[in-house]
């Protein structure tokens, strides 16, 4: 089961649909959690690459991008102090 499937069903409501937000669904069947899950990924690296993949689908693309940016230099930072 995926991440987006296990939330899908932690939020089963009669008679309410769930909407999950467009730059969510690559109509693929998984989620970009799925891979980060998949890969073992930390939350700063997961967060960057869920940034990237999801770049262009809202609003601001260029946001987007500052915010995955902004999670690779938090994991770089984590490294050197380690």
């Amino acid at each position: 089961m995926t991440y987006l499937d296990e939330a899908i069903k932690a939020y089963e409501v009669k008679d309410a649909e769930i909407v999950i937000p467009k730059h969510y669904n690559n109509k693929l069947g998984y989620d970009v959690i799925d891979v980060a899950n998949d890969y073992k990924l930390n939350f700063n690296r997961g967060s960057a690459v869920k940034y990237i993949i999801r770049a262009g689908k809202k609003t601001n693309e260029i946001e987007d991008l500052e915010k995955a940016i902004d999670f690779i230099q938090r994991e770089i930072k984590f490294l050197k102090t380690k």
